[in-house]
C-alpha cells in the first residue's frame, strides 16, 4: 500500500522533541530519527495516531508471571554475556559476517535504509545456497531478500542454548553517515521478554569507507545502549507503546572502543524496564 492520503491538525505538529527545538537548525538531527525507521513503522505509526483509524496493534498487557520473566530477563543476559555460548554466537556471527564481507561493503552504500539493513541481514542470516543467490542478484535487491520470522519478528537470527534462546538483531552502522537506527518495537520486546528463556542482543557491524572495521555483540541491556535509547513516545499511537531508536553516535563509540565488556547495571537496567512497562 502506496497511495495514502491524509492530513494533520496544525497544533498536532510537536514544537520540540528531545530538547531540540522544531526549527532549521536541527532538522538534520530530527530527518535522522524518521530515517532511522523504515516504512511499515512509519506507516503504523501514522495510521495509529489518526482518530478516524482503528489501529491495528495492541498494547501487550503482562501478567504478574511475565513481568517477572521480564525483570528475570536482565539475570538472564548477564549470565548469557558471561557464558562460554556468548562466544559460540559471537563466533557464528562472525563467520556469517566474513563469508560475505565484501558484499556487505557494497551494500552499506545503498541509499535506501531498509534495502540496505534487510539486504545485509539477509546475507548474514541465510544459509550458504540463499546466501549465494542474493549475492548473484544484487542487480535486483527487492526480488533477491528472503523473508524471515524469528517467531514474533524481535531479531534476525534466532538460536538456541541451554542457557537460553537468543534473539539477536543485525545493525549496521555506516560511520560516516548520521543516522539513528530502530532499536526494537516496544511490546514486541517485552512480550519476548515475558518468556522464562529469552535473550535479547544486538549484532553491531561498523563498516568505513574501505572496509568492515569491527563487529560487537552487545546485550540490550548494555548501560550505554540504555542511555542512549531514544523512546518515541510521539510516535507511540494509541494502543501501543510505540518503538525505541539508537543514538547513532553512540554506537560510533562503541564500535571505536579499544576492548568492548558487555557493561549490565542490574539498577539501571529495572528503572529502564519499568519506564517502559509505563508507557
Amino acid at each position: 500500500m502506496t497511495n495514502i492520503k491524509g492530513s494533520f491538525n496544525g497544533s498536532d505538529i510537536m514544537r520540540n522533541y528531545d530538547n531540540r527545538q522544531n526549527a532549521p537548525e536541527n532538522f538534520d538531527y530530527l530527518f535522522a530519527l524518521h530515517q532511522g525507521l523504515d516504512w511499515e513503522d512509519n506507516l503504523s505509526r501514522l495510521v495509529d495516531a489518526s482518530s478516524s483509524i482503528q489501529p491495528v496493534n495492541q498494547k501487550f498487557e503482562p501478567t504478574e508471571t511475565e513481568k517477572s520473566n521480564i525483570f528475570d530477563s536482565i539475570s538472564r543476559a548477564s549470565a548469557f554475556v558471561s557464558s562460554k555460548q556468548f562466544n559460540v554466537l559471537e563466533d557464528d556471527l562472525n563467520e556469517r559476517c566474513n563469508k560475505c564481507r565484501k558484499e556487505i561493503l557494497i551494500a552499506s552504500h545503498i541509499e535506501n535504509t531498509n534495502i540496505r539493513g534487510r539486504l545485509i541481514e539477509s546475507l548474514i542470516t541465510s544459509d550458504d545456497v540463499e546466501r549465494q543467490q542474493i549475492i548473484n542478484n544484487l542487480h535486483n535487491l527487492e526480488a533477491a531478500l528472503p523473508s524471515y520470522d524469528t517467531k514474533n519478528g524481535l531479531g534476525d537470527y534466532y538460536r538456541e542454548f541451554d542457557n537460553g534462546d537468543t534473539y539477536t538483531d543485525i545493525k549496521t552502522k555506516v560511520i560516516y553517515l548520521n543516522s539513528n537506527p530502530k532499536a526494537y518495537n516496544i511490546d514486541k520486546f517485552l512480550m519476548q521478554m515475558a518468556d522464562s528463556k529469552s535473550v535479547f542482543l544486538f549484532f553491531f557491524i561498523g563498516v568505513n569507507e574501505e572496509s568492515i572495521f569491527k563487529t560487537l555483540l552487545c546485550s540490550v541491556y548494555h548501560g550505554k545502549l540504555i542511555d542512549n535509547t531514544i523512546l518515541q513516545f510521539h510516535w507511540a499511537g494509541r494502543n501501543t507503546r510505540g518503538a525505541a531508536q539508537f543514538n547513532g553516535t553512540a554506537i560510533d563509540e562503541m564500535l571505536n572502543e579499544q576492548s568492548f565488556v558487555n557493561d549490565i547495571d542490574t539498577t539501571k537496567s529495572e528503572t529502564f524496564l519499568q519506564e517502559l512497562l509505563n508507557r
